[in-house]
């Protein structure tokens, strides 16, 4: 038994992954069929003239949102840091790190959008860290990220995090493309 995706053939297994490798290739084919009436519809334009997001992030020590609108304009951005929590161990706790991020996230979420006068309804998207980064870390942001998207009912972005450290490079400078990025 087969699930026919245009271009390829996946079997239907026990396992999901062949379930879910078929419908990314679903998605993309779908997505790149959209984002081609996209571009040649004016209509469209007009319609949805800005896109915004949130992005959470919490990989480490630092707890930080912001909401974004076209990936470049920055309307907020908020970071909570836990320098003083960590310096007297001379480096970063996870399980330290864990529990002042579920102390920080909500506020810092709120600031943000407060700060970009946005509501939750006015957003396209939730954005998310989903690693590399410290495990429970990690699991608080994702957590209030998915928690916000299923309320909102918005869609939720996992966001490579070194991925993320050359977005924000790119998003802010003109970058000859194609380039190489090298991320210390």
């Amino acid at each position: 038994d087969r699930l026919r995706v245009p271009g390829r053939s996946v079997h239907r297994g026990d396992g999901s992954r062949n379930r879910r490798a078929a419908l990314g290739v679903l998605f993309s084919n779908v997505a790149r069929r959209r984002m081609a009436r996209l571009r040649t519809c004016p209509v469209i334009l007009v319609l949805y003239p800005s896109v915004r997001i949130l992005g959470i992030e919490s990989s480490c020590d630092e707890t930080a949102a912001a909401v974004l609108e076209d990936g470049s304009r920055i309307l907020s951005s908020v970071v909570s840091s836990q320098i003083a929590t960590h310096a007297k161990y001379g480096g970063v706790v996870p399980e330290l790190a864990s529990r002042e991020h579920l102390k920080a996230i909500v506020p810092v979420v709120r600031l943000a959008l407060e700060q970009s006068n946005t509501k939750l309804a006015d957003l396209d998207a939730i954005a998310v860290t989903q690693g590399p980064g410290l495990a429970g870390s990690l699991l608080v942001g994702l957590t209030y990220a998915k928690s916000l998207s299923f309320a909102a009912r918005k869609p939720l972005i996992g966001v490579n995090h070194i991925e993320g450290h050359i977005h924000a490079v790119v998003s802010q400078n003109a970058v000859e493309l194609p380039a190489l990025a090298l991320v210390v």
